[in-house]
């Protein structure tokens, strides 16, 4: 590894831990998580080709890392503890690395150790999240979570010191920035991939658009939608509620009872209130929402998913028959079954996988900042939940360079636990509609 590695005394005590969970927690107001340790899962758990397939992921070896190695370092920023919070990011983080220290041979051996840092309350939280990952010369990539806010000062703080690849862009200023790489375009994705399959599988003209007006991504994910409703000759109106007694009141403002379809942009809690209100309000049209929605708390408190589409940047992680899919819900199964697996957790997941894959690839004697930015941009594909070809910069001459794919996944609840596909497992092909002025 180029950049120095010393193993002092704290690093040493990290290292035994880490193949059973390697989790800190950087200073300052937005930060938490603790090193926690856990017993190792059995790989007799996990099939003989669901290890090969990981392994085809990651670029690793099965079995253990090597605890006696120093570890690689991931910085990761998550919003969580505030309004809005994703939790499950930081949950599905922690499983990720679990299983790729345990299961898939870590980093050429040497076990990986996250290094967390969490958004609570803003701007200010973000910013010393990025001054301290900065300050760390042990530390040369950082993994950008659910983070619907804060990223200005993440990406000003860090500049190209540090590799930084992101699990989806939430917010305009997350298109276009050098050395930044998005697997999942997020926002840019499912707001398009609304309108598309409203378009072409609803035929829908009248759309009801109602969001949560105290989440920033839910309210750029509005704009994505509204925003193309002319050049699909559709009328879009869209009404945020504020609280969990607004949702009936945006509704009939957004003329839901007489529209074609429904659409909610929210995290996941959000989805219990909107589907009382839509059962206040008798509304029949059919509903898309986001993967927020199949957050198993949402079947718990109505005592099933509601029957809509629910629409993603990568595969759905449950009703889908997938390799990859089952693979992940058999590693959530092992180390957290009782975890969301949806919303941004699969995501997240999805991104360290993907993060473990490119150090391999250069190998932890070359490792650089430069080295693994090269490996994350240059890689085309198959993206584990994700789809099978990207292309990083491809977008770059329309404003976007971050972007590496606008891939969209539907998947359809029909109830009695049926989900279907309407793609065939091909998702919805968006293109630019997701770039700046589409």
């Amino acid at each position: 590894m180029k950049t120095h590695l010393r193993r002092s005394a704290p690093l040493v005590v990290a290292s035994a831990l880490a193949l059973a969970l390697a989790l800190s927690a950087c200073s300052g107001s937005g930060s938490g998580g603790s090193t926690t340790a856990a017993t190792p899962v059995d790989p007799s758990t996990f099939t003989s080709d669901q290890i090969a397939l990981g392994v085809e992921y990651t670029g690793g070896k099965a079995g253990a890392a090597d605890s006696s190695l120093a570890p690689v370092k991931i910085g990761f920023i998550n919003v969580d503890g505030g309004v809005p919070s994703f939790p499950e990011s930081t949950n599905a983080a922690q499983v990720a690395v679990r299983f790729i220290n345990e299961q898939l041979g870590g980093v050429d051996g040497h076990p990986v150790e996250i290094v967390q840092c969490n958004i609570v309350q803003g701007e200010e939280d973000a910013q010393k999240c990025a001054q301290d990952f900065a300050n760390d010369p042990e530390i040369l990539t950082v993994q950008l979570g659910m983070t619907v806010l804060g990223t200005g000062p993440i990406y000003t703080t860090l500049g190209e010191s540090k590799n930084v690849v992101g699990q989806g862009t939430f917010n305009p200023n997350d298109l276009d920035q050098p050395g930044v790489a998005f697997y999942e375009a997020a926002a840019y994705a499912t707001g398009p991939g609304v309108v598309v399959y409203a378009n072409d599988y609803l035929k829908a003209k009248k759309i009801a658009l109602v969001y949560d007006g105290t989440d920033p991504g839910a309210s750029s994910a509005a704009q994505v939608i509204t925003g193309l409703g002319p050049q699909f000759g559709m009328d879009i109106k869209s009404v945020p509620a504020t609280n969990s007694s607004e949702w009936a009141s945006a509704l009939a403002s957004a003329g839901a009872q007489s529209a074609d379809a429904v659409v909610m942009s929210g995290s996941t809690t959000a989805c219990v209130p909107f589907a009382e209100a839509l059962q206040q309000l008798g509304v029949t049209a059919p509903v898309e929402t986001f993967g927020f929605c199949q957050d198993s708390s949402v079947s718990d408190a109505l005592g099933d998913y509601p029957k809509w589409t629910y629409i993603q940047p990568l595969k759905s992680p449950i009703g889908v028959e997938d390799p990859d899919v089952q693979l992940y819900n058999a590693v959530m199964d092992a180390y957290s079954p009782d975890a969301n697996r949806a919303g941004g957790a699969n995501g997240t997941f999805q991104m360290f996988v993907s993060q473990v894959r490119a150090l391999n690839q250069v190998g932890y004697d070359n490792l650089s900042v430069e080295a693994i930015r090269d490996a994350v941009h240059n890689f085309t594909g198959p993206v584990f939940v994700g789809p099978q070809k990207i292309d990083c910069g491809q977008y770059a001459a329309q404003g976007a360079q971050s972007l590496c794919t606008t891939a969209a996944f539907p998947v359809n609840y029909e109830g009695s636990g049926t989900w279907t596909d309407p793609t065939g497992g091909k998702g919805l092909d968006v293109g630019d509609l997701a770039l700046p002025g589409k």
